[in-house]
Parts: structure tokens; sequence; C-alpha cells
């Protein structure tokens, strides 16, 4: 993915390498039948769907979940790994641009692997969600799944996390008997320092943003050089230019609707400005 996506959608942002913010993403702490920090769909005493395995990408332990038989003993119970689904809530600093693991997957009938990641800000409301649904692996396989702010309602920057990992096939069941492993759970890319668009030699604007089919102007108040390139949210450029000028004309009358980033880069210093497409 470009690195232009590292600081998804915030305005003027410094990138900076972003820190694991998920505990025990990698299951190596457990309480009884369930890993630390994490809820499951385990009912003690009658059924365990998540059970800790020595199977491990990294460490000593991995979390395994397995489709059992529900307590009734006729119907799947499938496993479900929750975390800052009950209090309480993972708190979250920064802007991710994906999700990411490692799984295995063994799946009976047409049974995948759902992995879903949430964020939300201060005011609990959606920002951004990455979910995907992962096909059989029967090797340690990494996954990435971008964050799609689009989806989100808050424009804010995300304050908690939500996740939850677990078996389905796709019209709400699972197969008895599907078996997945997950590990090293990470949050990729990263921000710090929102500066309310501004960079260091003085304010930077996009006018109109968000643009309903018209062309973008990029104004700033001084003459440095500087690189420009404009991906959209799946990481694909589709602009690249460089300006010694006051300003830029960004042709986004031509751009599908959509979240886009514009990377600007001067020496070693690069910095991401949001620009929102509309219909």
């Amino acid at each position: 993915m470009e690195r232009s996506l590292l600081s998804c959608l915030f305005l003027v942002v410094q990138v900076v390498q972003a820190q694991n913010e998920i505990p025990n993403a990698g299951f190596e702490q457990w309480s009884g039948s369930a890993p630390v920090s994490w809820s499951t769909s385990n009912i003690p005493g009658s059924s365990n769907p998540v059970t800790q395995s020595s199977d491990a990408i990294e460490g000593s332990s991995s979390a395994r979940g397995e489709v059992v038989l529900a307590p009734n003993g006729s119907s799947p119970f499938p496993p479900v790994l929750l975390l800052g689904v009950t209090p309480p809530a993972v708190s979250v600093t920064q802007s991710y641009t994906a999700f990411t693991g490692m799984y295995k997957l063994a799946p009976v009938g047409d049974d995948e692997m759902l992995v879903e990641a949430n964020l939300f800000d201060a005011t609990s409301q959606l920002v951004a969600i990455a979910s995907a649904h992962l096909p059989a692996a029967a090797s340690w396989t990494s996954f990435s799944v971008p964050f799609d702010y689009d989806m989100g309602s808050s424009m804010q920057p995300p304050a908690s996390l939500q996740m939850v990992l677990t078996v389905e096939n796709g019209v709400g069941s699972a197969a008895t008997g599907t078996v997945f492993l997950v590990d090293d759970l990470a949050l990729a890319g990263g921000t710090i320092g929102i500066d309310e668009g501004t960079i260091d030699e003085g304010p930077v604007t996009l006018y109109p943003n968000p643009s309903n089919g018209r062309d973008v102007q990029v104004s700033w108040n001084d003459l440095t050089t500087r690189s420009f390139v404009v991906t959209d949210i799946a990481g694909r450029v589709i602009h690249r230019t460089t300006s010694s000028n006051s300003g830029i004309h960004l042709p986004s009358s031509t751009w599908a609707p959509g979240m886009h980033l514009l990377s600007i880069q001067e020496g070693d210093d690069t910095r991401t400005l949001r620009l929102l497409i509309t219909d």
C-alpha cells in the first residue's frame, strides 16, 4: 500500500510508525478458557468453542476457534472473539489504515472466517470499518483489511476500537467442525499530531473540499518546491505533480467519488490532506 495512506483522512498529520494498541494481540495471556482482555462465546461448564492453542506464529500460543454443537446438542455453536464490545472500551490514539494478523482456517462447507474492526470517535460515533471474510488457509497466512472511512458517519479522530472474529457461511450460519487459528493481530499505519490544516511553513488549504464534481485548488503561502501525490482509499495513485509556486490545480472533476489522500512531500518530510469527492 502506498506510504501516503499512513495518515488517513484527518487534515494535515505527521506520519509516524504506529504502535499496536490491541491488548493481548498475540493471545499470550489467558484466564481460564478465555484470552485476557477478550470476551468469547464460551459457556463455562457447557461449551468452549474458543480455546488456547500451542500452534502459534510467534510466542507460545494463539487463539483457536471451532464450530461445536450448542448445548442443545443439535445446532452449530460458532466461536466468537470480541474486543471492546463489552466494557472496558479499548482506547486508540491514532487513525489507522488497516487491521492485520495471521490466521489458519480449515472450513467445512462454505464457511469463512469473519474478521472485523470498527473505530469510533469520542462520542461513540462510527469513524471507520475494516471487515473481510477470509478463505481457507492450511498454513499460517497473513491478512490485511483496510479501514473504510467512507462507511463511518463521523469525521472525527478515532478514540476507541471494537473487534469481532468468528465463523460464518454468508447466510448467518456455520458448519460444525470448522476450525480457525488466529495470532499476531495489529493495527497498521498510524497518525499523530493532528494540525488543523497547517504545515510547518504555514496554512495549506483545499478548495472546495468536499468537492461535488469541481476541480480543487491547493494553496499555501510560500514558494518552496513540493511534490504532490493523490491516491484513492485503496492506495491507487491517480495524480502526481511537483510545484514551486504558491498553489496547484487538481483535476478532481475527473475522479471517482470517494475519499482521496493528497500526500505532500518536501524533502524528507511528508504530510497528508484528505479530499472528499462527492457525487
